[in-house]
């Protein structure tokens, strides 16, 4: 507690909130000094570990329910604002909407409790699972480092699996994605332990299963464009909620033909209206994950499993 004390004693000098602009900076101190306490999320006392990762108010951390032993990720989501708040209930309010499926993240518990930012903030926590095989953006950078690529078994069954998962968010729950990237694309490549030499080798002739996750930036998946003004709209919003490097080509200019609700979001270019053909087909394209081994097995089925 002294520590939380020290470093909400900074920047704003009362232990509230810092000062204008250093916001993101100090929440992050103050999140980051969090590892190793406790934190009651649904039924669950869990013991908050390392920092995995992290992106706006957004931190995940490694965890530990203290009474099973079981390794978890915690999500905590830092709302200063109102807005801020009901944005990540209503990510938790969409977890808990889609269901179960093989290639989407559950949701194990969640949580809203006071933030140790102060200032009246608070924290929307959500349990999920430990996922340890990295991101695929990890076995493409890896993978890249030693002058290799995916397989194109590789890439055909990770499409396939990201393809089904995207397939219940629009038929099952309506939405879409919004920020497909490699990024939010989580592996297992099994329960056989990694070689000591890297991921890159773990990844050999092995086709992973991927879960997708992460759906704080997701919406309609049906999407209303009959005017310039909605299609000013639509990009103003695509450029606050999907990452540039992977926005779906018809979300850089959408059209405004006055067609009407697009039917389950896709656009004039033949893509969804947040994801669809067009992010994916962006994703498909990574340098790395272009094969020149073309996939001659026609025993092989990328949907299979």
């Amino acid at each position: 507690m002294a520590e939380f004390q020290r470093i909400g004693d900074g920047p704003g000098g009362d232990g509230a909130s810092p000062g204008e602009g250093g916001i993101l900076s100090w929440a992050t101190r103050v999140v980051r000094s969090m590892c190793c306490g406790t934190v009651t999320v649904g039924p669950r006392v869990i013991l908050v570990g390392r920092l995995l990762g992290e992106g706006g108010y957004a931190f995940v951390h490694e965890a530990t329910d203290t009474e099973t032993g079981e390794h978890l990720a915690l999500k905590r989501i830092v709302c200063q604002t109102a807005d801020q708040l009901d944005a990540a209930q209503h990510e938790v309010r969409l977890h808990q909407r889609l269901g179960s499926h093989p290639h989407l993240m559950p949701l194990i518990a969640s949580a809203v409790v006071p933030s140790r930012v102060g200032g009246g903030a608070q924290d929307v926590l959500m349990l999920m699972p430990l996922a340890r095989g990295g991101t695929l953006a990890d076995a493409i950078r890896a993978k890249a480092a030693v002058g290799a690529h995916l397989s194109e078994r590789q890439v055909l069954s990770t499409l396939a699996q990201t393809a089904s998962a995207l397939a219940h968010l629009h038929g099952a729950g309506g939405v879409s994605h919004r920020d497909v990237k490699p990024a939010n694309v989580l592996l297992d490549v099994g329960s056989a332990p990694a070689p000591p030499s890297s991921a890159v080798a773990d990844w050999e002739d092995r086709l992973p299963t991927i879960t997708l996750i992460d759906y704080g930036s997701a919406g309609p998946a049906a999407v209303r464009c009959c005017s310039r003004s909605d299609a000013l709209r639509l990009q103003d919003e695509a450029s606050r909620l999907c990452s540039m490097a992977y926005r779906a080509p018809e979300l850089w200019e959408p059209p405004s033909d006055g067609g009407g609700s697009s039917g389950n979001g896709r656009g004039a270019a033949g893509g969804s209206a947040g994801d669809g053909g067009g992010s994916v087909g962006v994703l498909a394209s990574e340098p790395a994950a272009r094969g020149s081994d073309a996939a001659d097995d026609d025993d092989f089925n990328p949907f299979a499993g």
